[in-house]
């Protein structure tokens, strides 16, 4: 009895503090600035690495425009429109954990690419990184770890969703909802 009583005492000892913010000095921004103008490009979805604005668009001749941030220019662009080998019909950046690499899908390419950087000319190419996984292809909204590639297949019925160990070259399709099991809990 004196254990559970001791053990009790200890639990519901003070918790412990953790840093604040101090939000009084803040300062709300009213405003956004605009430098460049997208709008008949049609952007679709964009990629922040260090200083640079990674933008991908719909409708231009070039899927890819690079925009630095600090000088609010755009530097580069890449990635022809096209049906050809090396054309790009739809891109998508890759969410990575533990590369530092600028990844891109395409279903016309079939491969992963990889963002290289000219050092001299400050220009990007696309570079082949690794063959789609046929088991996943096409897919997008991919994310990479070391062992691992989670996304979702294009096309796909019921599971859509998966999870492909690289290292095993195995597949495990998700539930696209959730499912709650019963039990004999309920709350007063």
């Amino acid at each position: 009895m004196y254990l559970c009583i001791f053990i009790l005492c200890i639990s519901c000892g003070k918790l412990p503090e953790y840093p604040k913010i101090n939000l009084q000095n803040s300062s709300i921004l009213n405003f956004s600035e605009q430098f460049i103008c997208f709008d008949d490009k049609h952007p679709i979805s964009i990629l922040v690495r260090d200083s640079l604005a990674f933008v991908q668009c719909i409708q231009y001749d070039t899927c890819i425009v690079v925009v630095n941030l600090n000088t609010k220019k755009i530097i580069s662009f890449f990635g022809t429109k096209g049906t050809g080998p090396d054309d790009f019909y739809a891109p998508s950046f890759i969410k990575t954990i533990g590369n530092p690499d600028i990844l891109l899908e395409d279903v016309n390419t079939q491969k992963i690419l990889n963002l290289e950087t000219d050092e001299i000319s400050g220009t990007f190419s696309p570079k082949k990184y690794m063959d789609y996984p046929s088991k996943i292809y096409p897919s997008d909204e991919t994310n990479f770890s070391p062992n691992f590639i989670a996304g979702r297949q294009t096309g796909a019925y019921g599971k859509m969703f998966y999870i492909y160990n690289k290292t095993t070259d195995t597949i495990n399709n998700i539930d696209p909802y959730l499912t709650f099991k019963k039990t004999n809990r309920h709350t007063s």
